[in-house]
């Protein structure tokens, strides 16, 4: 099992005391949150071939609520200890970052923050496949019912609540079929519909009683919420959802 499977999962970040120790709070809630990245990118594919992944400043703040001053100064340390690199790439200017955690927390943290980890993974998949055991802990069953529930319908919430902000009511089936099969992790959720009230605003999506808008299934597909938005503001349009460069 990587590193990173060990300091993230669906829902919650981990954040490890001896990461704290090592490296402070601030530090630790990045590792955690990066790995959380890392593993939804993997997972699709999307990894690039040198071994980056995109992260934004943005979405880190979303997640954690570290400003982008705090995760700078975190970044920055982790990058000095060897943790990460921090590349900018494009046109225009988007942050991946390039974790190497497994080559030096590894030889870190010890054989107990090993065993502690696989315990709570251990416990995680107990609750997951105990659905015919005879368990009379009716908290455990509170939770277990409650996961299970989550995991089965979570999906079918975020396409309504997806419908609901999205203009263009049309595929509405196709789009319905999008999150059954993705099932986007929160953080990738909030994200997109953010960037939906976004593009909203924009000059293209209001022209022409919103000939311009695409289906939903397309702007998915796409992965348009990683795009750039010019917002309307006193009759002035201006470009947000630009990533910030790393560098102050």
């Amino acid at each position: 099992m990587e590193i990173t499977d060990l300091l993230t999962n669906d829902g919650y970040i981990i954040v490890n005391k001896k990461l704290i120790q090592l490296y402070g709070l601030e530090e630790a809630i990045i590792i955690g949150e990066l790995s959380s990245e890392y593993n939804y990118y993997k997972q699709r594919g999307q990894i690039t071939e040198d071994g980056l992944f995109y992260s934004t400043v943005e979405n880190i703040e979303k997640n954690t609520s570290l400003s982008k001053h705090q995760q700078l100064k975190a970044l920055k340390h982790l990058e000095e200890e060897g943790l990460i690199k921090v590349h900018i790439k494009g046109l225009p200017a988007k942050r991946y970052i390039e974790q190497q955690f497994g080559q030096i927390l590894n030889n870190q943290l010890s054989k107990n923050w090993t065993t502690s980890c696989s315990k709570i993974e251990q416990l995680d998949v107990q609750k997951l496949n105990t659905n015919n055991n005879n368990i009379n802990n009716n908290k455990y069953n509170t939770n277990k019912e409650y996961k299970e529930n989550y995991i089965k319908e979570r999906w079918q919430e975020q396409f309504e609540e997806f419908w609901k902000v999205y203009p263009k009511k049309q595929n509405k089936k196709k789009t319905e079929q999008w999150f059954k099969k993705y099932k986007p992790p929160e953080n990738l959720f909030k994200t997109i519909i953010n960037k939906v009230e976004k593009f909203k605003e924009t000059k293209d999506w209001q022209k022409e009683n919103g000939k311009y808008i695409p289906m939903a299934t397309t702007w998915l597909n796409g992965e348009r919420w990683n795009d750039e938005v010019e917002v309307k503001q006193d009759n002035i349009f201006l470009e947000i959802g630009k990533e910030e460069s790393f560098f102050e």
